[in-house]
């Protein structure tokens, strides 16, 4: 297990760098498995972890502004088990759950809600989405404040049709 640590930040970097003044920083190739210390950097606005991810179970984006659909695309073949997107614009998407399931196909939770059976199966037959699917998905037409916290997970595929 190889944790991040301020020592990888400053073999990156200058010494003379404060941690509390980093927006941009590379740790490609590392084979960190634990960035943690990430919660370090308040100002961090970039961050590379390339070949880093390959063992990534769960990731907590919650609150982090993310709107860009096409950002999903840096997770399509991640094993990821666990995502949080909530609080998040880009949980105001037609399709978001759907599309999400299918970026990940190991998922078992999104946003606190257990991926259904039948999200499963409809997501293993639709396949991963493309980069232009990803890039014309639509906003839902009335957003609600409260959407951005509220999340649903269909059973069945009754449920998807009443809904």
């Amino acid at each position: 297990m190889v944790p991040l640590t301020e020592a990888h930040i400053y073999a990156k970097l200058s010494k003379s760098t404060n941690l509390y003044e980093i927006k941009s920083i590379n740790l490609w190739g590392q084979s960190l498995t634990d960035i943690q210390f990430l919660k370090n950097l308040p100002q961090l606005q970039v961050l590379s972890l390339t070949i880093n991810l390959s063992k990534l179970k769960e990731l907590y984006l919650r609150a982090n502004l993310i709107s860009n659909p096409m950002e999903l695309q840096h997770l399509i073949g991640l094993p990821l088990e666990i995502v949080w997107f909530m609080e998040n614009p880009i949980v105001n998407l037609k399709e978001y759950r759907q599309t999400i399931i299918r970026c990940l196909p190991k998922l078992q939770k999104l946003d606190d809600v257990d991926v259904s059976d039948f999200e499963r199966e409809k997501a293993d037959i639709l396949g991963v989405p493309s980069l232009k699917e990803l890039s014309c998905l639509e906003w839902n037409d009335t957003i609600a404040e409260e959407s951005v916290f509220k999340n649903t997970s269909y059973d069945t595929e009754s449920e998807v049709k009443a809904n």
